[in-house]
């Protein structure tokens, strides 16, 4: 055994075979909640056609989060072969990990690939308020879509850098290959510590759009929850990812000395951070609770008039009755000008509307 790997804490070690088994089969029945509910996120999302054009980054971040349960069901059969097989205390370069196992890589991107969308949830939400303009003209269906691959770009870069580390890297860990270790304790540590950053950095950004556009009451009471579901989304993630990310970060270096139930709680907590989030939507957003009842069958819950609508299409809606009601005044052959007249005005009106939420066009 190197030095390398002796420098650094690694809970496993000390864990009865027991211990083990038990978390792997948590870590089984969190990935397959996980997957189970982002899946069904996604398809509530992409069969209304409302809801599949507004929130386009929400189905990112819902596969984002299905990949993180499968990754925890791949580790949770993995690691259980492993010790079923007694070689978990078996020491291997972290080279081997990220090529021999398959969850390594897996852990890497479900636990990545979130952050990054979260953080391009931000920004789209800064451009709608504070560029609304350049929002409402340029930030259609295609343009969303490659705001959401670029998460995914920017992921598979990172994930290319852990391979480099790993290559490269002395640290030796167990068989168990656990996701801090697996390309080198060195690019672990920069891993969970960027995460964390990544996550306060999408707080702060939330948090300074939602209190302006608060303050200078730009939108209505719809699309302000819509940010607070954002800025519930953020928090969250904040005390599920950022803050667990820093104390195993600070563990492993031997700062603090966390036993195995504490150090599997901190990634139990890390690995449910994909499943509460169907909660806050059927909480907070009437569009999707009423059109995820509708495939229920539940009429219950629904609003009248099926699934809610932006306030920039309920406002077009109410100009277009508004000229229908003059027009039904007017002579046979004033009509149609005036028709025109009023239209555009309302027309104007509505173009002038801002800011933006990040779910309007």
């Amino acid at each position: 055994m190197s030095s390398a790997s002796v420098m650094f804490h690694d809970a496993d070690y000390t864990a009865s075979d027991a211990e083990l088994f038990l978390k792997f089969r948590i870590y089984n029945g969190l990935g397959g909640a996980t997957l189970l509910l982002n899946v069904i996120i996604i398809f509530v999302i992409v069969t209304d056609t409302f809801l599949k054009r507004k929130m386009v980054l929400y189905i990112f971040l819902a596969a984002a989060d299905a990949i993180n349960g499968i990754a925890y069901v791949v580790s949770g059969i993995g690691r259980n072969y492993v010790v079923t097989h007694d070689e978990h205390l078996l020491q291997v370069s972290v080279w081997d990990c990220m090529t021999k196992k398959p969850w390594p890589v897996l852990l890497f991107i479900g636990a990545d690939l979130p952050v990054f969308t979260n953080v391009l949830l931000a920004l789209e939400l800064a451009i709608a308020a504070f560029q609304p303009a350049l929002y409402r003209r340029y930030w259609r269906l295609n343009k969303k879509i490659a705001f959401g691959i670029v998460g995914w770009l920017v992921c598979g870069v990172w994930v290319a850098m852990a391979f480099v580390s790993a290559r490269y890297s002395k640290s030796r860990t167990s068989l168990l290959c656990s996701v801090i270790n697996s390309a080198g304790v060195e690019f672990g540590s920069v891993n969970f510590f960027a995460m964390a950053v990544f996550n306060t950095l999408s707080i702060l950004v939330v948090c300074r759009v939602y209190l302006i556009t608060r303050n200078l009451n730009a939108l209505n009471k719809n699309e302000l929850l819509r940010q607070k579901v954002l800025l519930a989304i953020e928090f969250i993630s904040l005390f599920q990812i950022g803050i667990p990310s820093i104390l195993l970060v600070i563990d492993m270096w031997g700062v603090i000395r966390l036993s195995f139930f504490a150090t599997e709680c901190l990634y139990i907590i890390y690995g449910s951070s994909g499943i509460w989030k169907i909660l806050v939507y059927l909480l907070f957003r009437h569009d999707f609770r009423s059109h995820f009842f509708r495939l229920l069958r539940i009429k219950r819950f629904m609003p009248e008039g099926g699934a809610w609508k932006s306030e920039i299409s309920r406002s077009k809606v109410s100009a277009w009755a508004t000229v229908r009601q003059a027009n039904a005044r007017s002579d046979e052959h004033g009509g149609f000008l005036r028709r025109i007249c009023i239209f555009k005005k309302k027309g104007r009106t509505l173009r002038n509307t801002a800011p933006l939420s990040s779910e309007q066009e």
